[in-house]
């Protein structure tokens, strides 16, 4: 038997873009809100007892915010990587859904239903989401190296939504603060389900 190491998928707390559904991506380094520094307290106060070792963050200033309060909140090391970064979505960046639905259909359709179609046609100029849950699968097994280990990763909706379809989900709610665990033993990853 394999030892397997836990992860706690978890999206950051709202910023404004979020509120006014605008996309961030990876290109827009937005703050946390007030709300999203609510949440992000709570999350650090619901993950204590999950008796993490590590806390892993996107470098993003909005997943990195909610890590540093959840690190600080139970007296946790903190380190950053690429390979948890928002999705690059390319010129839909700094778009409204509804100017996206309107100026890029195709392209919205397969990405609003990539959940369960596994279509990948893309924005111009952006990742598609095989390419996004290939980078983040690869930041777990770069910290596998730890078996056993307990480790929070504070990350995205395009990645969260990107490495739970690859793991054969369609139906799941990604709101912020919202945690997801999956366990790794080397060779496979197994999802546990939605934690809070």
């Amino acid at each position: 038997m394999f030892k397997k190491t836990v992860f706690y998928l978890m999206r950051h707390g709202q910023t404004d873009y979020n509120l006014k559904q605008i996309w961030q991506g990876s290109r827009i380094d937005a703050p946390l809100n007030e709300t999203g520094r609510k949440q992000a307290l709570e999350l650090a106060e619901k993950v204590s007892s999950l008796n993490l070792e590590l806390v892993v963050s996107s470098p993003l200033l909005r997943a990195w915010k909610t890590a540093d309060i959840i690190a600080a909140r139970n007296n946790l090391f903190l380190q950053t990587m690429e390979d948890f970064r928002e999705a690059d979505y390319g010129v839909a960046e700094g778009c409204s859904m509804q100017f996206i639905r309107d100026n890029y259909p195709q392209e919205w359709d397969a990405w609003i239903h990539f959940r369960r179609t596994k279509r990948h046609k893309t924005f111009p100029l952006s990742e598609n989401m095989l390419q996004v849950a290939e980078r983040a699968f690869g930041g777990l097994k770069y910290l596998y190296g730890s078996p056993e280990a307990t480790i929070g990763i504070v990350t995205h909706a395009g990645v969260l939504g990107s490495m739970l379809s690859s793991l054969g989900l369609s139906d799941f709610e990604l709101s912020n603060g919202c945690c997801f665990k999956v366990l790794y033993d080397g060779a496979d990853f197994q999802y546990e389900g939605k934690t809070f």
